[in-house]
């Protein structure tokens, strides 16, 4: 029988791609769209695996971590495998620290995620540890969902989108929205991972925290540096995209 897992993510395109590529692996794949959600499929279900967002609102990948790990039986622990737009050592040990057993970048090489559900599951898992940058990464997961045009059609949303949203957070700082404002950042957080834009993604993260503690200042000193990070990385993956016409909405 194929391996039962659970994947939670709020985003249903994350969804919908990590669950070919965990189904690709011959395992029998569920989906929730939040924490809360999956926490009451683990309790009704019986499961081989929990794949968590860690990043989900409400209730987060570590917070439904961490209440599995009190509930459960002393002779029952589900593996679970934490996913975040991005990856460190930092993310690494807050996922161990909150009972996750491995945490993966969402857009993770295959390399990546096979070393995962080989310490999780059990089996051999390939031994080349190679980080992948840039759009190397969503070419992979191309391939792994048989989805050809995937990388052209999600970095031209990313280059399309990517502006009205930066101005949209400059809006919500001026409305001191900021809680609005934090789930906007961890919206570009995931949008930036999808297109390995691993700096943009660090700046994000920062920005959704100095919202959620409420940091207004933060908040202020942070916005040009995540707009910087925008502007390096529309000029690279224009350039990737190349000889093909790319959209001109990245900011002057």
């Amino acid at each position: 029988m194929k391996p039962r897992i659970l994947i939670a993510d709020d985003h249903a395109f994350n969804r919908r791609m990590l669950a070919q590529r965990f189904e690709g692996r011959g395992l029998q794949v569920e989906t929730a769209d939040n924490g809360r959600e999956a926490l009451a499929r683990w309790r009704r279900g019986d499961y081989d695996l929990l794949v968590l967002d860690c990043a989900m609102p409400d209730l987060d990948g570590h917070a439904v971590a961490r209440e599995i790990r009190r509930l459960e039986a002393e002779n029952r622990r589900t593996p679970i495998i934490g996913v975040c737009a991005y990856h460190s050592t930092e993310t690494s040990q807050h996922a161990l620290d909150a009972g996750m057993d491995a945490q993966l970048p969402k857009w993770g090489s295959d390399t990546e995620l096979d070393h995962a559900l080989g310490k999780v599951l059990g089996g051999s898992a390939p031994s080349d540890n190679a980080h992948y940058t840039g759009l190397r990464r969503l070419r992979e997961l191309e391939t792994a969902a048989a989805s050809p045009g995937l990388t052209q059609v999600v970095t031209r949303r990313f280059l399309q989108q990517t502006p009205a949203l930066l101005r949209r957070l400059e809006a919500l700082k001026t409305e001191g929205d900021l809680p609005v404002l934090a789930e906007l950042a961890h919206t570009l957080r995931g949008m930036a991972g999808m297109v390995g834009a691993a700096q943009l993604c660090r700046e994000a993260l920062e920005l959704e925290r100095a919202a959620l503690c409420d940091d207004m200042a933060a908040v202020t000193r942070q916005l040009p540096r995540l707009d910087d990070a925008w502007r390096a990385v529309a000029r690279i993956l224009k350039h990737e995209l190349a000889p093909e016409a790319t959209p001109s909405s990245a900011r002057a």
